[in-house]
């Protein structure tokens, strides 16, 4: 015998089996053999002569089968019982049987996944639909990471999630009319603080309930963003110059004479 060698590598060659051939001719961990074997779900057959748990063919076969029933989601005492019992035709179309039903739970909820992804693609491609080429995937990820956490965010997907192209294509149609609307006003030189005005910055509180409930307190919560976010600033004065300034001031006059207290304005 060489130095080089473990003598209980050839005692395994010869009579089966140490604790480290086995496990690693079947990938698991010394610790994991021992506990099994404490626990009298595989307990090895022979002992070498230097008082080393040996493997025999019996004991390895036993090993892979309860790898399988422990992949198939069995716990420790279950197993012992089966392989106890023994292992007949019978009992082995049993546990095909439960391998089918687990596939189908996995093959399920892999379904469930997917829809999930879709449905939060459609919603992404309905919100550039209705927004324009202003909504893109960065825009959207910015969002969710700012409102994602809200009721608001919340019942807005659904809702969009919800239309039909032809409805978002309607809601379009109608945000273009009132910003034109509200253009209009402002090349008039029409006062922010008329009841003309007031009309308008209704009809564009409703327009943006149509994603959620806006109150008069959220309006001017919102056109105060319109001019704090110079994106939403550069939205509306590319249409107007100047639209997103009469937009805030009209917003906020409207919401005074609904006696919302401007110096106090909450979301909720």
């Amino acid at each position: 015998m060489s130095m080089g060698h473990d003598p209980r590598d050839v005692t395994s060659a010869l009579d089966g089996l140490t604790v480290g051939s086995a496990a690693r001719a079947v990938g698991v961990s010394i610790r994991t053999l021992h506990h099994w074997d404490s626990i009298g779900l595989l307990v090895p057959s022979g002992r070498s002569w230097a008082g080393y748990r040996l493997y025999c063919d019996a004991d390895i076969a036993r090993l892979h089968r309860i790898l399988v029933y422990r992949e198939l989601g069995f716990s420790l005492r279950q197993i012992e019982e089966i392989l106890d019992r023994g292992t007949s035709l019978s009992h082995l179309r049993e546990q095909r049987a439960l391998l089918d039903q687990r596939i189908s739970r996995l093959q399920e909820m892999a379904s469930a996944v997917d829809r999930m992804i879709q449905g939060e693609e459609m919603s992404i491609e309905k919100q550039a639909r209705l927004y324009g080429d202003e909504w893109t995937h960065e825009v959207h990820a910015e969002a969710e990471s700012r409102w994602g956490h809200t009721a608001e965010w919340a019942e807005s997907q659904k809702r969009f999630s919800s239309m039909s192209p032809a409805e978002i294509d309607e809601l379009r149609s109608s945000g273009e009319s009132i910003e034109e609307a509200l253009a209009q006003a402002v090349r008039d030189g029409l006062d922010p603080a008329s009841e003309e005005a007031r009309t308008l910055v209704e009809r564009h509180r409703a327009l943006l309930s149509e994603g959620y409930e806006v109150t008069h307190q959220r309006h001017v919560i919102l056109a105060g963003m319109y001019m704090a976010d110079q994106r939403f600033t550069e939205h509306y004065d590319r249409r107007e110059p100047g639209l997103a300034a009469w937009l805030n001031e009209a917003v906020r006059a409207n919401a005074a004479s609904h006696g919302v207290n401007l110096e106090r304005v909450s979301w909720n």
